[in-house]
């Protein structure tokens, strides 16, 4: 099914409706929450620098090392971004110039 034949009409036929864009509207809705993508510090050097665990692996080692004892695990924030099936859904279609409505919880 994904042939160049086929790509090549669905791209024809997206160019041809293109200036039907501006007359639609979508409604979406639920799934929003923010996302934070973090990453968790092995070895801190100083306030700004730290070397931080490359695996989910290495993480779990390091929570099974832990187990029973007193510890400390830091997490620092990288990315805190838009999240959810609904607010990426509704943008995109925003970004190609549908008008949107969103209903969900943001935060």
């Amino acid at each position: 099914m994904n042939t160049p034949e086929f790509r090549e009409n669905c791209a024809r036929r997206l160019a041809e409706n293109a200036n039907r864009i501006a007359a639609l509207k979508a409604f979406v809705g639920l799934d929003g929450f923010v996302d934070e993508i973090v990453h968790v510090v092995d070895k801190r050097q100083s306030a700004e620098s730290f070397q931080r665990l490359a695996t989910i692996s290495q993480f779990a080692e390091r929570l099974a090392g832990a187990a029973n004892q007193s510890t400390n695990i830091e997490l620092v924030t990288k990315i805190t971004k838009l999240g959810g099936n609904g607010p990426i859904m509704a943008n995109a279609l925003a970004s190609f110039g549908i008008s949107v409505s969103y209903l969900g919880n943001l935060g």
